[in-house]
């Protein structure tokens, strides 16, 4: 009994993320579409490398910057989303992403 209420709550663990609701003004530019991005995490945190995050029905690409992966162009609210990070290998990990509103 205990170890399928243990195993219950680790199938129901998922890897956060952080994201940001863009809206800092822009200057002297065309509006570019939009400016959410998602913190995937860093080089390290990942076995295999993700290439996909998934949010609702739209995929977006994961791309590896500098010190870490990022999802770019995404449309966020403050608060919080689940989503999937698929990965090179095909594996694929289930998310919550935490939203807030940069001004």
């Amino acid at each position: 009994m205990f170890a399928a209420a243990f195993l219950g709550a680790m199938d129901s663990k998922k890897r956060a993320l952080v994201g940001f609701n863009n809206r800092m003004p822009m200057v002297d530019t065309e509006d570019t579409g939009p400016r959410g991005y998602v913190i995937v995490g860093r080089h390290a945190d990942w076995s295999s490398a993700p290439v996909m995050l998934t949010l609702g029905s739209t995929d977006y690409a994961v791309v590896s910057e500098t010190y870490d992966f990022m999802a770019r162009g995404l449309v966020l609210v403050d608060g919080s989303a689940d989503a999937t990070i698929t990965c090179d290998d095909g594996t694929a990990v289930a998310c919550v992403i935490n939203v807030e509103t940069v001004y």
